[in-house]
């Protein structure tokens, strides 16, 4: 029997909230792992299921009461210094020796970066969310994962919840970006080719021989 499309009653979450109280969770064997890792390599995500991804986000947060909601839990989970420990710095499933603690190179600016998210329309390439208010700023993401390579080609503007997407299944999101790159360039070329001046100015500003 499937659960798909159907929910539980609060009765019933009640009771399996009560016969899960106390007990711990079984450690994954080593082989368990493995073969879960093995699954997920490869998979590649479509644009509709991204698509389908960001209506769904964008439904659930256009709520403000279901915002306040997610904020106010949020905030909780970090008022405990313990809990805040155990999923920070090198704790995090994210961490990655560190790279998010680097200085950002100097030819990535913000004026930069603001000409990036405006070639992009200001929406996330993937799951096509638009900002919510005139202060949100979406994450530049760096396609191929290098700091260092700031050129427009390898920028692309994703929201947070893709940006963190991407830290999974570098491979195959790498491809899925390049292709999402190809559609932007032919989209907007002259926002494309302002980036690429931009970019080259800032290059010869900051590093003048």
């Amino acid at each position: 029997m499937t659960m798909a499309g159907k929910h539980h009653s609060i009765e019933t979450k009640a009771k399996i909230s009560k016969a899960h109280t106390g007990k711990k969770r079984k450690p994954r064997s080593a082989e368990y792992c493995k073969n879960i890792s093995k699954a997920l390599k490869g998979r590649k995500l479509s644009a509709e299921h991204c698509k389908a991804i960001g209506k769904a986000v964008k439904k659930r947060y256009e709520n403000p009461a279901e915002r306040k909601k997610v904020s106010d839990a949020n905030k909780k989970r970090f008022e405990d210094p313990e809990q805040r420990r155990k999923i920070s710095g090198s704790n995090s499933a994210n961490w990655i020796d560190g790279k998010s603690l680097e200085k950002r190179p100097s030819e990535l600016t913000f004026q930069y970066r603001q000409s990036i998210r405006r070639r992009d329309d200001f929406i996330c390439a993937m799951c096509d969310l638009k900002v919510n208010g005139k202060h949100e700023r979406f994450p530049v993401h760096h396609i191929d994962h290098n700091r260092e390579n700031n050129h427009p080609d390898n920028l692309i503007t994703l929201c947070k919840s893709c940006h963190e997407d991407t830290q999974f299944n570098r491979e195959a999101n790498e491809r899925f970006c390049k292709n999402l790159m190809k559609r932007i360039k032919c989209q907007n070329p002259k926002g494309h080719r302002e980036s690429v001046e931009l970019y080259e100015k800032n290059m010869k500003l900051y590093y003048q021989k």
